[in-house]
């Protein structure tokens, strides 16, 4: 996402920049030449003060005043500072192509003055800003080497913040995460709280990313109290918009909204644009995850607008990408089309692989469901080669340290060229007898390839949509794993929290180790479930029938779903018949039925009662799960047991795959029996597996009812 998160580059430059002594504003008109030059260093010292105190209208006429008094008196370091705090101004106000007009020439010229290094790494967070990824690492890179080489450790440490943020646009995750790493480690030896914050916001971002949120949560508490008790405003600007960003992802919709607008008031009052900018695409963001189309495509509109203004590409790239998603969530399709492409332009020209790819995905996508299947083709094709090419350590400074060798040697390679196409004129008459021999043979080719047209367009079609469903395969069954095996893992995480801190004693401790034992059975169990799934789809699945309990197989399902519903308050009769058995798989009805009732606590709203039956028809058995809660609208049930990408939110906000009720249809079928479905929108839904009956098995007379009020 697009924000500054993980990208604090004007604050790091704040770090390093000369703040000093306030300077009275006389006349320099007749003072001698070294006290014009020291006036000057006064004036530039002063302006660098204001601007960080934020007093731009105090700092820009002297600032104007020193530049010309350094001209005049022909000061190198009184005008490499004037230089410098011009570009930083503009910095500070969020206006990055500003501060690259007046750096980016200077910058060689006042390589040998005392601010070389401040006006470069200024100069680097411009390009990053404007969107000129490589150039601002390799400004960074040169930075680094005349820090190292002058000594200046805590420069250092800026810029190799800022090398974090460059290696992360470029798409160089393990990198950004090693440069951050490296300046909080030598930040907390020097007690060096200020840097310490930009790091743990760079680290969280990063982790929020990677859907680590609680470790995100706990650097950014932790930035945030060292920025309020240091002072730092901007600082905590960036950290409320990272809090935002987070929130927005654990689904929390007011927290989200609060530090954004906590964020945005900051920006205004301290009149910065480029955050502004930023914190209006987040907003739209936000809106975007709680499918609020109209707000959220007027948030990037307005956003997109600033950032075109303002020449910022990162902005017009992420806005245009945001609001393809938009309007084709809207049905808008070509307008969606025409936003994808124009953002597929602009991370070329950034050159960051990430959002390249991100773009490649949803053009194929949009194409393919559009019909356009040439173009999805051609966009999976560039999406695939790009996955086995993404940037690595230095392989984009290694492409430019050989950029004038290579062209000095195809320059040399045009000549030869020319030199034997010169001594091989004889023979043009053999090589133009070639070139008729060989076109006679591709038209040959041709008109074979033009009969087997359609044969080949249809083989195109068949691996296209094999490849697609290989892919959502692979996707979904990962999406379906995590989920059946999250909860179960954190509840293990606990138990052996409890026992290494000593907090249980005794039969209690045997008790955790036997739950612990039946958990880690229960999780191996449900691996092995879907990865024969899996196997089922290429090679096929060996189904073993037998006799099962069907009363005997729920309650020990319900062992594991129990405290789903708990968290729900949702009651789960149990109503089976204790004598019925089936014909069945006991791993394939345990995945149909965990499925099913996952499901129907997702659906149904707190409170809620989920009732389980069983009848006997003929020699077939019927098992019903039937629900209260929020219903399925008629035109899906004709889909419902189609695999697909996206699920319907439930009644708590929770996230499903997509490709539970397919599974749950699939093993039904491979044990001879069938699964259907009736429900009535808003009143709730009743799921129905007919198996084959067999000689009945007895159990426990007594009826078992689970309420999600019981103890687990």
């Amino acid at each position: 996402m697009w924000n500054p998160a993980y990208r604090v580059h004007r604050a790091a430059i704040l770090l390093f920049l000369v703040s000093g002594l306030s300077a009275s504003v006389s006349s320099a008109e007749n003072l001698p030449p070294a006290e014009e030059s020291e006036r000057v260093l006064d004036l530039n010292r002063t302006v660098a003060t204001l601007l960080e105190e934020r007093a731009f209208d105090e700092a820009i006429p002297l600032l104007h005043q020193a530049l010309k008094i350094a001209k005049e008196t022909g000061s190198f370091e009184g005008e490499a500072g004037a230089l410098l705090n011009f570009g930083t101004y503009y910095e500070y106000r969020g206006l990055p192509d500003s501060t690259i007009f007046y750096l980016e020439e200077y910058l060689e010229r006042f390589i040998d003055s005392d601010v070389a290094i401040n006006m470069g790494n200024t100069l680097g967070t411009a390009y990053l800003s404007a969107g000129f990824y490589q150039k601002g690492l390799e400004t960074y890179l040169k930075m680094l080497d005349l820090a190292e080489e002058t000594g200046e450790d805590r420069m250092k440490l800026g810029i190799t913040i800022n090398l974090g943020n460059s290696y992360r646009s470029l798409g160089d995750l393990p990198l950004a995460i090693d440069s951050f790493l490296d300046v909080l480690s030598q930040a907390e030896e020097q007690q060096d709280t200020l840097v310490i914050a930009l790091a743990l916001n760079n680290l969280a971002s990063i982790n929020t990313h990677q859907q680590n949120y609680e470790l995100s949560r706990e650097y950014l508490q932790r930035a945030l109290e060292l920025n309020i008790a240091s002072g730092n405003v901007r600082n905590q600007l960036t950290n409320h918009i990272s809090l935002g960003v987070l929130y927005r992802e654990l689904q929390n919709f007011e927290e989200s909204f609060r530090n954004f607008q906590d964020a945005l008031k900051l920006a205004t009052d301290f009149e910065i644009l480029l955050p502004q900018t930023q914190i209006l695409y987040n907003l739209g963001t936000l809106y975007l995850a709680f499918d609020r189309l109209d707000q959220a495509r007027d948030y990037f509109e307005e956003s997109l607008k600033l950032s075109r203004e303002n020449n910022y590409r990162s902005g017009i790239y992420f806005n245009e990408y945001h609001l393809g998603r938009v309007y084709e969530k809207m049905g808008d399709y070509p307008h969606a089309l025409e936003l994808y492409r124009s953002a597929l332009q602009h991370s070329e020209e950034s050159g960051s692989m990430e959002h390249i790819q991100q773009t490649l995905e949803s053009l194929y996508t949009l194409s393919a469901a559009t019909g356009d299947t040439a173009s999805a083709f051609s966009y999976l094709q560039r999406f695939s080669t790009n996955s086995d090419s993404l940037i690595q350590a230095g392989r984009e400074e290694a492409l430019a340290r050989q950029e004038a060798a290579l062209g000095f040697r195809l320059e040399q390679e045009n000549r030869m060229a020319l030199e034997t196409a010169y001594r091989n004129e004889q023979r043009n008459f053999l090589i133009v007898v070639g070139l008729l021999i060989l076109l006679l043979l591709l038209l040959v080719v041709t008109a074979w390839f033009y009969k087997k047209k359609r044969d080949i367009n249809e083989l195109l079609r068949n691996r296209t949509e094999e490849l697609t469903r290989v892919n959502h395969l692979k996707n979904n069954l990962l999406s379906v794993l995590a989920h059946d095996l999250r909860a179960p893992l954190s509840n293990l995480k606990g138990m052996v929290f409890l026992i290494r801190n000593q907090a249980l004693k005794g039969e209690d401790i045997n008790k955790t180790l036997e739950d612990i034992d039946n958990k880690l059975h229960r999780g191996i169990r449900t691996l092995t479930n879907y990865l024969q799934w899996a196997q089922s789809q290429w090679d096929g699945l060996e189904v073993k029938l037998m006799p099962l309990n069907i009363h005997q197989e729920i309650e020990s399902i319900l062992a594991e779903i129990v405290p789903l519903a708990q968290l729900k308050e949702i009651t789960i009769l149990n109503k089976t018949d204790p004598n019925l058995a089936v014909k069945a798989d006991t791993h394939l009805l345990s995945v149909i039925f965990r499925n099913l009732l996952s499901n129907a606590i997702k659906f149904t709203h707190r409170e809620g009662l989920i009732l389980l039956e069983s009848e006997k028809y003929k020699n077939l058995v019927n098992i019903s799960i039937t629900d209260n809660g929020i219903g399925i609208p008629s035109d899906q049930l004709k889909y419902l047991f189609e695999p697909k990408t996206y699920t319907t939110e439930g009644t708590a906000g929770e996230q499903g795959t997509g490709l539970g009720l397919s599974i749950c249809k699939d093993f039904a079928k491979k044990q001879n029996g069938t699964l259907s479905v009736h429900s009535v929108y808003g009143e709730g839904s009743t799921f129905t597996l007919q198996l084959e009956n067999v000689l009945a098995q007895t159990s426990s007379p007594h009826q078992v009812t689970l309420s999600a009020m019981e103890s687990y």
